[in-house]
């Protein structure tokens, strides 16, 4: 069973030098279970199979958000080869494939800043690292920020996370976390923190996959423009005489 840990606000330590967002914290647990089916199932979408895995990875694929990424401005932090980031945004058909992979530099620390073309909704997350041969490199934990694109390794510790997943261990742990849709109905960028790994030096991630539905909104940024009346009109403008009384035109 992969437990999913959704905080509502909550931070590790407080730094004097921040300003930390305040609201009321609590975690939320989820048990997430197997099922199977004793029957066959068809999706109109050539998927026919007989068991809960078949129909999970028929409906990822379905719902893959990796074609609302943006690439060229996708970014990540501590990454020892920063070009390699792009690499591990995978379809659900190769989340087990292990070429094409991201590890820590420093420490086992890890962020990735994923912009989107256009609005979407995330319905589930799924992150998959580590190696056979270690598999304590794989990442242990998972912060996840909406919406925020100044995010980086000391605003994680202080500000809220929409959500934390505790991850499975190894490579082929490659379960889908489902987050919490008032959270994640619409996003335009989503920053993934990983703080900890299960113990290696440093961490490494062979996919990520998101998986939710396009909202078909821009994610460019509307431009208000106000028109504002530099020189005043003599027309424009009425005031009553002092004088004789009489309604003149000025300003």
């Amino acid at each position: 069973k992969a437990t999913v840990s959704v905080l509502y606000c909550g931070k590790k330590k407080k730094k004097q030098d921040q300003k930390i967002m305040s609201g009321p914290c609590g975690h939320e647990h989820r048990e997430l279970g197997g099922h199977s089916h004793g029957h066959s199932h068809s999706h109109g979408n050539g998927c026919d199979h007989h068991d809960a895995d078949r129909e999970s990875e028929c409906v990822a694929a379905g719902d893959s958000l990796i074609g609302q990424i943006d690439l060229a401005r996708v970014r990540g932090m501590n990454v020892s080869e920063p070009d390699n980031i792009r690499e591990v945004f995978k379809t659900w058909e190769r989340r087990r494939d292990p070429n094409g992979f991201i590890e820590s530099d420093a420490d086992e620390e890890l962020l990735i800043y994923i912009p989107f073309t256009e609005v979407v909704k995330i319905k589930a997350v799924s992150i998959v690292g580590g190696e056979e041969e270690d598999e304590s490199s794989a990442p242990a934990k998972a912060k996840l920020f909406v919406n925020r694109d100044d995010i980086d390794f000391e605003k994680a510790q202080d500000l809220c996370a929409a959500q934390e997943i505790d991850l499975q261990q190894g490579p082929l742990a490659d379960l889908e976390y489902p987050v919490k849709p008032s959270k994640f109905s619409s996003v335009r960028d989503l920053t993934i923190v990983i703080p900890n790994n299960f113990g290696a030096d440093v961490t490494r991630v062979s996919c990520i996959h998101l998986r939710g539905a396009n909202m078909k909104i821009s994610t460019d940024r509307v431009v208000m423009h106000a028109v504002y009346e530099t020189q005043g009109q003599l027309n424009d403008h009425e005031i009553r005489g002092v004088l004789d009384g009489d309604t003149k035109a000025g300003v």
